[in-house]
């Protein structure tokens, strides 16, 4: 039986939707399908009820999932111990974080546990000089290095102040915010420009008060209510969630993630493993929106 094989079924099990599970495995959906079918028949059971829009598991793959989540979980750690241990890892990264800066902190302190002869240079700001490891922003620094994977799909949302006459609504429509006062981190962030595009397709031009590349200055900004802001679904959250109502849209608008890196820097055994760690951290958020 083959590992690659159960975790598609993992992560197909996880998320009970075969084309979200084949994006996140960078693979076609019907190679994921095809490997699903080629599992089942090996063990001679169906482990998924499927329908036109419907996908379960079975009683055989209820019993399953959590067998399988467990020896992944034991074979994974065993990998990290055994590659801790073989390499000894050392050394120093450079990072360009942009991006999910808080999730990266959080990958980062991980890794340093497991790692702690590896050491961090960290760079947030588009000013700072490279050349870096591994930069983690968005598709427009596709053309600075070889080699990228998109990390999440992430989706936009709008969070305006306690009191605010939309702050009851579940959900805002774009033409709500024609005449409304915008707080921003830079008119070319991918967010705000993904933002602009959707208004004048409305037909209107946000209307900017504040740019402020500082994300708590931002928040200052909202809580003087000089305007209401975009924010990531997940990144921005703890930022913002005791300061308004954060609210999605009507129809959903999304900016992606990337990971960035050249190839040639992938001999060195602490990048490749660090990316390792980043693509899954940035797996579990994706699989936690599904």
């Amino acid at each position: 039986m083959e590992l690659m094989r159960l975790r598609y079924f993992y992560t197909v099990g996880k998320m009970l939707n075969i084309s979200q599970a084949a994006k996140i495995h960078g693979i076609p959906q019907p190679a994921m399908s095809k490997t699903i079918s080629s599992l089942e028949s090996e063990l001679g059971v169906k482990l998924f009820d499927r329908s036109k829009n419907h996908l379960s598991l079975t009683k055989a793959g209820q019993l399953f999932m959590p067998e399988v989540e467990k020896a992944l979980e034991h074979l994974d750690y065993g990998i990290r111990e055994m590659e801790s241990k073989k390499n000894a890892l050392s050394g120093d990264l450079r990072l360009s974080i942009m991006y999910h800066r808080n999730t990266c902190i959080h990958c980062i302190d991980r890794f340093s546990k497991d790692y702690p002869g590896v050491n961090f240079s960290i760079y947030n700001n588009w000013a700072d000089p490279g050349p870096f490891d591994l930069c983690i922003g968005g598709p427009d620094r596709v053309s600075q290095y070889d080699s990228s994977i998109s990390l999440l799909r992430e989706e936009i949302r709008l969070v305006v102040p306690f009191g605010h006459r939309l702050a009851n609504n579940s959900k805002v429509a774009i033409d709500d915010l024609k005449n409304e006062k915008f707080i921003i981190s830079s008119t070319s962030n991918q967010m705000f420009q993904i933002f602009q595009a959707v208004a004048k397709d409305a037909g209107f031009i946000p209307n900017v008060s504040i740019v402020s590349n500082d994300l708590y200055c931002l928040r200052q900004y909202f809580d003087l209510g000089m305007g209401i802001a975009l924010i990531p679904r997940f990144s921005w959250v703890t930022l913002f969630k005791d300061s308004g109502v954060i609210i999605p849209f009507e129809s959903p608008i999304y900016r992606t993630v990337h990971m960035f890196w050249d190839m040639h820097n992938l001999s060195k055994p602490s990048l490749a493993l660090f990316k390792q760690y980043m693509e899954d951290e940035f797996r579990k958020i994706s699989e936690g929106q599904s």
